[in-house]
């Protein structure tokens, strides 16, 4: 679930208004950081998965996550040992509106 990444950040809210919005911005920043640094990178969503489980309170506590905060979404750094090519572009999922 982590692909052996050295470092993962996790992005938490408190779940207001504007919260997830937020936080999507944040996790895209660090990524093109991380880039823009030659680092590899990855968000990810099941960074989140221990801490819904009988230990999460725990594993919250250890990470000082903030009483009333949730994990929002996260970011794997490191080297990466591959890359990709980018997805093709699938045109009829795009709508244009002139």
């Amino acid at each position: 679930m982590l692909y052996n990444s050295p470092c993962m950040i996790i992005i938490t809210n408190d779940g207001s208004k504007w919260a997830a919005i937020d936080s999507g911005i944040v996790v895209q920043n660090i990524a093109l950081a991380a880039h823009s640094l030659g680092l590899g990178n990855c968000i990810v969503g099941l960074g989140g998965v221990p801490l819904l489980g009988a230990r999460g309170d725990e594993f919250k506590k250890r990470m000082k996550i903030p009483e009333g905060y949730e994990f929002a979404i996260g970011v794997l750094v490191g080297t990466a040992l591959s890359t990709q090519d980018q997805h093709e572009q699938e045109e009829g999922k795009v709508t244009y509106i002139k």
